[in-house]
């Protein structure tokens, strides 16, 4: 497949998605580095694919406990919390995921707003137990 998308890149180098199925070509072969190059491209792209590149491009750096990193992919495509551009399960995911990244680095105030909105556009049980756990942890007095 890497072979394929490759050669693909050299014909059409403006087809993007060539890079994303490369992208996750090279996920499947343990190759995040470039996978994150590919999804790089992809993500910065007009294609139907972006948001599926950026949000994997944030999972990579979460699984490298690069929170920061991937706080930084997640705030940087605004198009993630869109949704007259992406789709509710999307925009769910994406405020999901930034709401792990604020939590992990201790701002809890913006993890919950993530959190709450992430529940405005779908029922993922883990935003709820996040939300849930948000609330409880900023009632504590350590935290006002």
């Amino acid at each position: 497949a890497i072979r394929t998308c490759t050669q693909a890149i050299a014909d059409w180098p403006n087809d993007t998605y060539s890079y994303y199925w490369r992208g996750i070509s090279y996920l499947a072969l343990n190759r995040p580095d470039s996978a994150l190059a590919d999804f790089a491209i992809v993500a910065d792209a007009e294609n139907d694919h972006r948001a599926s590149a950026a949000l994997a491009m944030a999972k990579i750096y979460f699984d490298r406990n690069d929170i920061q990193s991937a706080l930084d992919i997640l705030n940087k495509y605004s198009y993630l919390y869109n949704s007259d551009i992406e789709n509710k399960t999307t925009v769910a995911s994406s405020y999901d995921n930034r709401c792990y990244a604020y939590m992990q680095l201790g701002d809890l105030k913006k993890a919950l707003a993530d959190c709450t909105a992430s529940l405005q556009y779908g029922s993922l049980p883990d935003a709820y137990a996040k939300q849930q756990a948000l609330v409880r942890r900023l009632k504590r007095p350590d935290n006002l």
